[in-house]
């Protein structure tokens, strides 16, 4: 009779540790998603500043698209 009762002890960690992982699954995909969100929100900020930048440059279009395009050890910054 012992086996029953530890079988139904363990039968009850299994499910305890199951309910367990689909919570914690479920923070987790919540967690990647808020994470999704926050790169998507923060590249679409960049982008914002980028055509902010380029808008309000002296620069010609010309001018920004040749050096976005070039080579960065042929570009000198000083």
């Amino acid at each position: 009779m012992a086996r029953t009762r530890k079988h139904v002890n363990i039968d009850e960690e299994i499910e305890k540790t199951e309910a367990l992982v689909l919570k914690r699954k479920e923070m987790y995909d919540k967690a990647v998603e808020a994470l999704k969100d926050l790169r998507e929100k923060k590249e679409q900020a960049n982008q914002e500043a980028l055509l902010a930048a380029v808008a309000n440059s002296k620069h010609s279009y010309e001018d920004i698209m040749a050096y976005i395009q070039s080579d960065p050890e042929d570009t000198d910054f000083e």
